[in-house]
């Protein structure tokens, strides 16, 4: 996924104007890989940032695999409703946040 319309406010001059349009963010979107039923390859890409949006693994597990596989790039993790499974809420959030603290 790449975002080319950009919307720039503010006081850039000219040439930075025109290099930040110019500039793309590659965005690659991984969500329901269920990984709870078996690892799967998943491509590396190219991308600028990774969004995990819901679904990836239960609990912990989708984090612990995150970075394991994904060190080299930021990461947005939005939990589904399976990362809760066997979890509570606010439970789990507290701990994946101290998991990620630091990352």
């Amino acid at each position: 996924m790449v975002f080319s319309r950009v919307y720039i406010s503010g006081n850039l001059n000219p040439s930075d104007r025109q290099e930040f349009i110019d500039s793309q963010m590659k965005i690659q979107v991984l969500s329901d890989i269920h990984l709870e039923f078996g690892i799967r390859e998943i491509p590396a890409g190219e991308a600028d940032v990774l969004v995990l949006a819901g679904d990836i693994h239960l609990g912990e597990s989708g984090v612990k695999w995150m970075t394991e596989h994904f060190s080299h790039v930021p990461v947005i993790y939005v939990m589904g409703n399976h990362e809760y499974y066997r979890h509570s809420y606010p439970g789990l959030l507290n701990k994946l946040k101290m998991l990620t603290r630091n990352t």
